[in-house]
């Protein structure tokens, strides 16, 4: 294992754990409820960020309470890290594909 994925890892568990401890006393609940995925909202006024449409305007960033991260492996070997319900598209028919429940 190369050593820069090794500390990305490391780097990892070491945030993951450090933000569950920061919210031991938030009722964090079950993943799947929806009305318990934000935790904070902050007001980005003043940002934009690149999108497939161009640059567009961020009005609020959303800290969510911490989920389960799945890594998705595609064929030519790319690793996507991914957390709650994102939505995936394949790029020659651009179906939607998604977790499974």
């Amino acid at each position: 294992m190369k050593i820069r994925k090794l500390l990305k890892i490391i780097v990892g568990k070491f945030i993951e754990k450090a933000e569950r401890w920061e919210l031991r006393h938030t009722d964090t609940g079950d993943e799947n409820d929806v009305s318990k995925k934000i935790i904070d909202t902050i007001p980005a006024p003043d940002l934009s960020v690149s999108s497939d449409s161009g640059m567009v305007p961020v009005t609020e960033i959303h800290r969510t309470r911490p989920f389960t991260v799945y890594v998705i492996t595609l064929d030519d070997g790319t690793e996507i890290e991914c957390a709650d319900r994102h939505i995936m598209y394949k790029v020659d028919d651009l179906s939607a594909a998604s977790l499974p429940e």
